[in-house]
């Protein structure tokens, strides 16, 4: 069967592809140019489906992807040319990161670190200029650059642009003026990557443990579109670990963790930091000066407890650390604890259905 149009089929509207945009970036409606005798455009999602849109579609930038989009001219009658198709590439997001220096001394530099470790493409630009003492610029320039610490290169051009994404991840770019008068550095860094960095996880932070008390694995909440935490011991170290670590606690001090969300491919965002304290427990081994006060001792205690200042009828509680009672009676002048087993335990003084006193007890 042959099917006779108005349009010849091979005259498709003039179109350019791809288009190109940033995750999260604001689109505008696509274009395309007629290039026959054809009266409107007819946009379609399919390339060979029914059913068109006489307006123009505006891309979503909402995720990195490549979204193709067809058109075709259309006759008076509707009959239509052939289709041509635009592909819309959405790119990871891009963050700059800027650096000038201007000397009359030579070797004006500049360095720029503390990247976002979400790094699918680094590119840099450089614009270097040299002039003469009397202010005049020469039109020349002359700089090296490095990466991550390393000599990389050398130009003589006053604006360069240089993809680095064969060294990611990137943690360091350097450019300095070979000039032996007054010259100028600037430099640009821009850095592809999937998640925003801003959005690190949410964490809840300091965590607060008492010496030899159990600790919990830490907790961490994505923020965007994270699919794996990345757990680490350092802020700005490479190895990291998939599984949620759980603090020490056998000794007191203070510790710190960092925590990333990545995505599927592995790109991170901004660490957030966990600072975990582990407190000594309360260790008053004798009474105190104060005539008055409520107070356990000694702490740690071997055998007998002995309470400072209690009235008849005050109540002592002590609990392990898992919340279970080992010790309820009322207080009198010395208590044997030679059913309790050695470690940490929490106690209570009750006066009349209230708690008076709290606090840490040792059982040697």
């Amino acid at each position: 069967m042959k099917v006779y149009g108005e349009i010849d089929p091979s005259q498709a509207p003039s179109v350019t592809t791809p288009v190109l945009y940033s995750k999260n970036a604001q689109a505008t409606p696509l274009t395309a140019t007629m290039t026959n005798t054809g009266v409107k455009l007819k946009w379609y999602t399919s390339e060979l489906g029914d059913n068109y849109s006489a307006t123009a579609p505006t891309p979503s930038t909402a995720s990195i992807d490549t979204i193709s989009y067809w058109v075709s001219e259309a006759g008076e009658d509707g009959c239509e040319s052939k289709r041509a198709k635009i592909d819309v590439i959405v790119e990871p997001q891009s963050l700059s990161y800027h650096g000038y220096a201007a000397s009359r001394t030579p070797n004006p530099s500049v360095e720029l670190s503390n990247f976002s470790t979400c790094q699918k493409k680094v590119i840099i630009n450089i614009n270097s200029n040299i002039y003469t003492g009397s202010n005049v610029w020469t039109g020349t320039s002359n700089y090296d650059y490095y990466v991550n610490g390393q000599h990389i290169g050398s130009s003589t051009n006053l604006n360069q642009t240089y993809d680095l994404s064969s060294y990611i991840p990137v943690t360091s770019v350097r450019i300095t003026s070979n000039a032996s008068t007054w010259s100028t550095v600037d430099l640009l860094v821009k850095v592809y990557g999937e998640n925003d960095p801003s959005e690190a996880p949410s964490v809840t932070t300091p965590v607060m443990y008492t010496i030899g008390t159990p600790a919990a694995p830490l907790t961490a909440a994505f923020t965007n579109t994270g699919v794996a935490l990345k757990w680490y011991t350092s802020e700005r170290g490479d190895n990291y670990s998939g599984n949620v670590p759980t603090p020490s606690t056998a000794a007191i001090g203070n510790v710190s963790y960092w925590v990333a969300q990545a995505d599927e491919d592995g790109c991170e965002s901004k660490r957030a930091k966990i600072d975990v304290t582990v407190e000594d427990v309360l260790t008053n081994l004798y009474p105190s000066g104060n005539n008055s006060a409520l107070l356990i001792y000694p702490n740690p205690v071997q055998s007998d407890i002995n309470v400072q200042n209690y009235q008849e009828g005050d109540q002592l509680t002590v609990k392990d650390i898992n919340g279970r009672t080992v010790y309820n009676q009322e207080i009198t002048p010395s208590m044997q604890t030679d059913g309790m087993m050695s470690g940490f335990y929490l106690y209570e003084i009750v006066r009349n259905g209230n708690i008076v006193q709290k606090g840490k007890l040792i059982k040697k």
